[in-house]
């Protein structure tokens, strides 16, 4: 919910993966939602943000701020819900999807 906030206030058009209800029922399938949503964003981002749009203000969390900065505020969002869910999939002994690349269980990273 609140990436489709923020990109709402970005002027941006990404569209969520599936309704609210419904439960993925894998690691993969939410890795590869993710993918798609961060694809679909970078795509948004590099036909609609110029560098002028960016320094422009906007209305966010109830005051504004520049286009830019809210850029920054959902990618730092992102990042820390991409480390929640590394660990609890670690904690539950599961395989952690090489979102960003690969991970230590891919035996790639030391």
């Amino acid at each position: 919910m609140f990436v489709s906030n923020k990109t709402i206030e970005l002027k941006l058009d990404v569209k969520s993966p599936g309704s609210e209800k419904s439960v993925p029922t894998s690691a993969n399938e939410i890795a590869n939602a993710f993918r798609k949503i961060i694809d679909e964003l970078k795509l948004e981002v590099d036909r609609k943000l110029t560098d002028e749009k960016l320094l422009e203000e906007v209305e966010s969390f109830g005051r504004t701020t520049p286009r830019g900065a809210l850029l920054k505020v959902l990618m730092d969002h992102s990042i820390h819900h991409r480390g929640q869910m590394t660990v609890l999939l670690r904690q539950a002994g599961l395989q952690v999807p090489g979102v960003m690349g690969p991970t230590k269980e891919d035996g790639l990273v030391n």
